[in-house]
C-alpha cells in the first residue's frame, strides 16, 4: 500500500494541482537566488539540488481545494506571521492566532505524510475530509513552536513506533516545519491497537526539560496568549535532533 490517488482532502481524483512546501508568499518575497534543496530518502540516502526560487510542490491536492479553503488559510496565517518569519519580531500570539498557525501547520504535516509513498497515510480518510470542511484537528495533535537564528526552510516528516510487542503501544507522526526564523513541530499521537482507539483517548508526549529554552507549546490551546521566540534559538548543530526528538519515546 502506498500513495494517495486523488486529492488527499476531497473526492477529487482529478485536476490535481501543486501545493507549495513553503508558502508562495514565502518564496516570492525572497526573491530569485541559488536554492540547494536536500532530501533525505527512507532508505537513508540523500538527494541534492540547486534551484532558483523556492516553489517546490507536492502533487497531493486539488485545484479546488488549493484555490478555496488553503488559500484563505494561506492568507490568514501569513498575516500571523509575516514579520515572525522574515524579521524574527517578538510576538504575542492570541486564540484567533493560535488557531490559524495550528491550522496551517496541521495542513502542511497531511501533505508531508502523503508525500510517503512507502506506507499507507498515517492521518484516515475520515479525519482529512473533516478538515478540509471545517478545519477540525483531529485528537492526538500536539504542537510546538520554535525559533531559528538564520532564515531557512526545514519540511521534515518522519513515523515512530514503540516496539513490537510493547505494552500500550503507540505511533506518532512528527513534522518539524521551519520557514525563515520560525519552526513548527507538530506531533499526532494514536495507539497501536484499533481497540485501543476507539475507546481511549490518544497518548500525550511530554517534551524533556532540556527541550523548554527552544520549544514552546502551543496546540492544544486553552485561550491563553502564547509568547514566541522562545527564550534561545534552534541552533543548526540541533536542528536535526530535534527533528527525531520523538523517536524512543515510551509509556511512563
Amino acid at each position: 500500500m502506498g500513495k494517495v490517488i486523488g486529492c488527499g482532502f476531497c473526492p477529487e481524483t482529478a485536476n490535481l494541482t501543486g501545493e507549495h512546501l513553503w508558502s508562495q508568499w514565502f518564496g516570492n518575497k525572497l526573491g530569485k537566488r541559488d536554492y540547494l534543496i536536500t532530501r533525505k530518502e527512507v532508505d537513508g540516502s540523500v538527494r541534492q539540488w540547486h534551484k532558483k526560487t523556492l516553489n517546490e510542490m507536492a502533487n497531493v491536492v486539488c485545484g479546488t481545494c488549493n484555490n478555496t479553503w488553503m488559500s484563505v488559510l494561506e492568507s490568514k496565517t501569513k498575516l500571523v506571521t509575516n514579520k515572525m518569519v522574515f524579521d524574527c519580531s517578538p510576538s504575542v500570539l492570541q486564540a484567533g492566532d493560535i488557531a490559524a498557525l495550528a491550522a496551517n501547520a496541521f495542513k502542511s504535516a497531511v501533505v508531508a505524510d502523503l508525500m510517503h509513498d512507502n506506507r499507507p497515510p498515517f492521518f484516515t480518510l475520515f479525519e482529512r475530509r473533516r478538515f478540509a470542511k471545517g478545519l477540525t484537528i483531529p485528537a492526538g495533535v500536539q504542537m510546538w513552536l520554535g525559533s531559528m537564528a538564520t532564515r531557512r526552510g526545514l519540511f521534515k516528516s518522519h513515523y515512530f513506533t514503540t516496539p513490537t510487542g510493547t505494552s500500550c503501544g503507540f505511533e506518532l507522526n512528527v513534522f518539524t516545519y521551519g520557514m525563515g526564523h520560525l519552526v513548527i513541530q507538530v506531533v499526532t499521537s494514536r495507539w497501536r491497537k484499533k481497540a485501543h482507539r476507539r475507546h481511549a483517548l490518544p497518548p500525550v508526549v511530554t517534551q524533556a526539560i532540556a527541550w523548554d529554552r527552544v520549544s514552546v507549546p502551543f496546540w492544544p490551546s486553552d485561550g491563553t496568549p502564547v509568547s514566541w521566540p522562545p527564550s534561545a534559538h534552534l541552533g543548526d548543530e540541533i536542528i536535526d535532533e530535534f527533528s527525531v526528538r520523538w523517536r524512543n519515546s515510551r509509556k511512563r
